[in-house]
């Protein structure tokens, strides 16, 4: 067999079986937006951050009519802590305490604040860019902030059911935040 000649060839039908894959799997970020729009949803995930101090939240989430419920259960020194967020303003609470808090300029960068912000880019926001490896859906939301900062978040989704695996998010090329999902309910929304 001449090795020049089925070089191309094994070429040619690789990047056929690779399209038609893509294909099958028939990936629109639009679905997304979509399924974001629907439904509430009550999640537990672990929140790492990684600039300054390394420390490690865990989390629970529920949302719904347009305010999210956000409580640390771990670490035990600040479990309790829970804040109420709605179109960017946050009221934080401790056993009868409350206090209205400004959330750090750089809206979802936080652990408070992460998933909050990442539901509405995924729900209102365009991927710069997305693709569909080994099983997950990796989606890549860009931009810049006045200042000149650049923001990436990368968010890895299940593909059957659009739920949110994990995410990373990097200011300037540098870690800030890691998220890992544990547990996501959804509320009113047929399932995907």
């Amino acid at each position: 067999m001449n090795l020049k000649r089925s070089a191309p060839l094994a070429l040619a039908l690789t990047l056929a079986l690779l399209l038609s894959a893509c294909g099958k799997n028939g990936f629109d970020p639009q679905n997304v937006a979509q399924h974001y729009a629907a439904g509430s949803l009550r999640a537990e995930y672990t929140v790492t951050t990684h600039a300054g101090v390394f420390t490690e939240y865990k989390l629970s989430y529920r949302d719904g009519d347009g305010l999210a419920n956000v409580t640390i259960l771990q670490p035990d020194s600040v479990a309790g802590v829970s804040a109420v967020l709605q179109s960017g303003d946050a009221v934080i609470r401790y056993e009868d305490v409350s206090l209205d808090a400004l959330l750090p300029e750089v809206r979802g960068y936080a652990p408070m604040d992460v998933l909050y912000c990442l539901l509405e880019d995924l729900r209102d926001g365009v991927p710069s860019s997305y693709a569909l490896e080994k099983d997950v859906v990796l989606l890549a939301y860009q931009g810049e902030l006045p200042d000149g900062t650049e923001t990436l978040k990368q968010v890895a989704l299940d593909p059957e059911t659009l739920d949110l695996l994990s995410a990373e998010l990097f200011l300037d090329g540098r870690l800030i935040l890691a998220l890992q999902a544990e547990s996501f309910q959804w509320e009113g929304l047929a399932a995907g």
